[in-house]
């Protein structure tokens, strides 16, 4: 039987510092001694000993953590042994399983870390799509009418100056109309509905929280009569009355808070707070709320005795047009500050789509046959709401 060999020679670390030193180790049955220079040792019971997380599997180098009563894992002594018998030999004559007791401890760790890899993304999945909307609805709900106008007013204030709304009396007047006639069948509603008018040759409009609906002139100029026209609007002012944007921004402020919080940054959660009421993209809305608008929209116009095909008119409209943009998009690529045109990514308040129409359809058919009142029979809606588009400005 060939003797056990129990002198060894390793690297020692202080835990202090990066500087390695050489220094003999010799083992006996109960400890460890480990001889350093000028004379000095350090004696370590084995019961003190693990292996480190790096030093896996019976090959060499072997790395050992000695583990003090009280230590924190902060400054730890260890070695480094890269001689293929030392394992073998401590295991021997100590008794102490550090090999397979670390490696129990080291499979554990995997199996908690694999486990995290599921788990949390389901969770966070959990959050965003269950949690956080239904908290941010119910909030939203209880935001007195006061606030969303300050809110809304804000994010007017802060819009770029190519989607700034300019005076334009004689439209507004005309809108102004078609949303009195609108609001006749609700008239208990607490918002204050006021309509800007904004010069972009962009087809769309926005409501913003507290009442702000803003149109653009491309939407006036693709309506041929008040009563088109009254189909966006009485979609625009079910957002208002549902609180979609209202719902968007706080469902928005209250995820990046959570974020923010799950990375320990606090200061930018506040930061967040003051900042996300002016995100245009926390405007835009989800499919259930735009078939929310589009429904309690139709349901306005046909109360208020307006013409509903009409509406129906405009969205077939809405749909031709949106899939001539997506054709431009593929052979023209340009950020917001190079097309105004592409804030319609941000602002699309209404996606037009065959789908929707169909809806909207059914639900004409579904309603009470009867006769309509026109809309501003002695306006000429042309000369008064259209505007040729101007050369190059928007590729419409």
């Amino acid at each position: 039987m060939s003797a056990r060999k129990l002198e060894f020679t390793g690297a020692y670390f202080d835990g202090l510092s990066a500087k390695k030193r050489e220094v003999t180790i010799h083992l006996s049955p109960r400890q460890m001694k480990v001889s350093l220079h000028k004379g000095q040792a350090l004696v370590w019971d084995y019961a003190d000993l693990r292996r480190n997380s790096a030093s896996i599997g019976d090959n060499p180098p072997f790395h050992l953590e000695h583990i003090e009563a009280g230590s924190k894992h902060s400054g730890l002594k260890s070695l480094t042994v890269n001689d293929a018998a030392f394992l073998s030999s401590l295991q021997q004559i100590s008794g102490v399983p550090l090999h397979s007791s670390l490696k129990r401890a080291t499979r554990s760790r995997q199996y908690a870390l694999v486990l995290a890899v599921l788990v949390v993304p389901l969770f966070l999945y959990g959050l965003w799509k269950g949690v956080i909307p239904q908290l941010s609805d119910r909030v939203a709900m209880q935001v007195p009418v006061s606030w969303e106008e300050k809110l809304g007013q804000t994010v007017l204030e802060g819009l770029p100056t190519a989607l700034a709304p300019t005076p334009a009396p004689a439209k507004e007047k005309a809108l102004k109309a078609i949303i009195d006639r609108l609001l006749e069948a609700d008239p208990n509603q607490p918002y204050d509905i006021r309509i800007y008018i904004s010069p972009l040759e962009m087809v769309n409009a926005v409501a913003l929280p507290g009442g702000h609906i803003i149109v653009f002139q491309g939407l006036l100029n693709l309506a041929e009569s008040p009563e088109e026209l009254a189909g966006v609007l009485a979609h625009e002012i079910q957002h208002v009355l549902l609180r979609h944007s209202t719902r968007g921004i706080i469902r928005a402020l209250t995820s990046q808070i959570l974020l923010s919080l799950m990375v320990g940054d606090m200061n930018g959660s506040m930061d967040l707070a003051l900042s996300v009421a002016g995100e245009i993209d926390g405007l835009s809305h989800s499919r259930k709320m735009e078939r929310e608008a589009d429904r309690q929209g139709m349901e306005m116009i046909l109360a208020a005795g307006i013409d509903p095909d009409a509406m129906v008119r405009l969205f077939e409209k809405l749909d031709a047009h949106e899939k001539l943009l997506t054709q431009g998009k593929k052979s023209k690529e340009s950020g917001p500050d190079d097309d105004p045109s592409s804030w319609t990514e941000y602002l699309s308040t209404h996606p037009a789509g065959l789908d929707r129409v169909a809806r909207l359809k059914k639900q004409v058919a579904k309603a009470e046959k009867k006769s309509y009142t026109p809309l501003l029979p002695d306006l000429n809606w042309g000369d008064t709401v259209h505007r040729k588009p101007r050369p190059n400005q928007n590729g419409i």
